[in-house]
């Protein structure tokens, strides 16, 4: 296990693994325009309701290191506040984001550029942090000439930002576990590997803080090294203390069986995972020895010992994402190499209470592909899921980002389609604003022109 305590930033050169992409200078107060009539922009479908939602066309306001959209003329329901977006001319994206206690932005993802917003920085994992109304605070990419990546973020009641993701060095991957303080200086970063001949395959996917602020991580983990006694399996558990000393580690199913993609710490503690299994017997059988295996969700107590395991779905799902509410509620977002997606709500035991297939909500009822990605919840127990839709449309109609709404009874209360973009995950703020995080890939299309590649993107969505 390789461990960085460095305490700051050290100027960037060659043997530096932390590179500071430099902050804008302060923004002048934000004043949201007055309201004034606009164009529409997306279309809203309900299922139980029809209506049309106007959203309007952006003022573009260029600050250094940073594009915002502010619409002119927000829409009651569902207003589009503001968009961010920080990139270069290589392929650059925000997988995973969070809300701090102060109300700031934090996204966590990746950077494949070193000219543009990351100029005279590395490619590699990247976090970045937002105000409120979108003004970029600060950005580091973590490089060192390694293929390095963000998979989630989260933030703990300390202020300090949590990333995980992975390090690739040649043919050999480690599972990267990084804290950061709320100024953006590093506290600690931790690389495990499962071998110490250069053919390590491990990688973090999902991270939760624990109420003792202890942090919960799901992945892979192929072989011993630092994960030697977790067991047989590929599919890992690990729990981290808030200074960052491995607790534990647990892998579950037999070797290559389990697949884990998102964690939730639920409020009495216990762990709840998602992600899918090819098993047929066990544990975590998902009935039937698929190919891309069945979507599953698990609870396990908070020593990472199972609990329950429940499959989800047919032949070739994935749970992408999980999230649990106040009351215990688990819920999710499925997605099937069929090019169908939903969203599943579980009882604390795991009981399946509904299942909202996308294809009965489309809300781009050509599209050829439906992926959810991200999911969330907030005041009022609503539910919030993110992803993507590709068209059947001409070449010059690019891919679509989608937002969803829903009750905690599965209703869909509106859907809606920001174009040429992709989001990977969603987070709520305590009024309940809707935060999501993705890509942009046009240089038409809802958001700015990007810099020659995709940048990474941030937006608002007020309720």
């Amino acid at each position: 296990m390789s461990n960085t305590t460095d305490p700051g930033w050290r100027p960037m050169s060659v043997t530096s693994q932390w590179a500071l992409i430099p902050p804008p200078p302060p923004p002048p107060p934000y004043n949201p325009p007055a309201p004034r009539p606009g164009r529409p922009r997306w279309l809203i479908p309900l299922v139980i309701i029809v209506s049309v939602a106007v959203v309007a066309v952006g003022v573009v306001t260029v600050l250094r290191n940073q594009r915002i959209v502010a619409p002119a003329a927000p829409t009651p329901g569902q207003a589009f506040a503001w968009a961010a977006t920080i990139g270069g001319s290589g392929r650059d994206g925000f997988n995973a984001g969070a809300v701090a206690g102060d109300g700031t932005i934090v996204a966590a993802g990746e950077t494949a550029s070193t000219d543009g917003d990351f100029a005279g920085g590395q490619a590699g994992a990247v976090v970045a942090r937002f105000s409120q109304y979108g003004q970029l605070m600060w950005a580091h990419a973590y490089g060192s000439g390694n293929i390095n990546m963000f998979d989630d973020v989260a933030v703990r009641q300390d202020g300090r930002i949590v990333a995980v993701g992975r390090e690739v060095t040649g043919n050999s991957s480690s599972a990267l576990i990084t804290c950061l303080n709320p100024g953006g200086t590093l506290a600690w970063s931790k690389s495990l590997s499962t071998s110490d001949s250069g053919d390590s395959r491990a990688r973090f996917t999902g991270v939760a803080v624990a109420g003792d602020g202890s942090m919960v991580v799901v992945g892979e983990a192929r072989g011993g090294g630092d994960f030697a006694g977790a067991g047989e399996g590929t599919a890992v558990v690990a729990r981290f203390a808030a200074g960052g000393d491995l607790l534990w580690a647990k892998t579950l199913g037999e070797a290559e069986q389990v697949e884990l993609l998102d964690v939730a710490v639920a409020p009495d503690g216990r762990i709840v995972v998602s992600g899918s299994t090819t098993a047929t017997s066990g544990d975590f059988a998902g009935g039937g020895d698929f190919a891309d295996g069945t979507a599953i969700a698990a609870s396990l107590t908070a020593d990472g010992e199972p609990v329950w395991a429940k499959p989800l779905g047919s032949r070739d799902t994935k749970m992408t994402s999980v999230a649990v509410q106040d009351d215990g509620t688990i819920v999710g977002t499925i997605v099937s190499s069929s090019a169908d997606a939903g969203v599943a709500s579980l009882t604390r035991d795991g009981d399946i209470t509904w299942v909202s297939p996308m294809g009965a909500w489309k809300p781009v009822p050509t599209s050829q592909y439906d992926g959810l990605y991200g999911i969330a919840t907030g005041p009022g127990s609503q539910i919030v899921a993110v992803g993507a839709v590709a068209t059947d449309k001409a070449s010059t109609e690019a891919d679509g980002a989608v937002v969803t709404r829903l009750t905690s009874d599965g209703i869909v209360l509106w859907s809606g389609v920001f174009t040429s973009s992709g989001f990977n995950g969603v987070t709520l703020t305590r009024d309940g604003n809707i935060v999501t995080v993705g890509s942009s890939c046009s240089e038409y299309g809802d958001f700015p022109a990007t810099k020659g590649g995709c940048d990474a993107l941030v937006v608002s969505i007020q309720q």
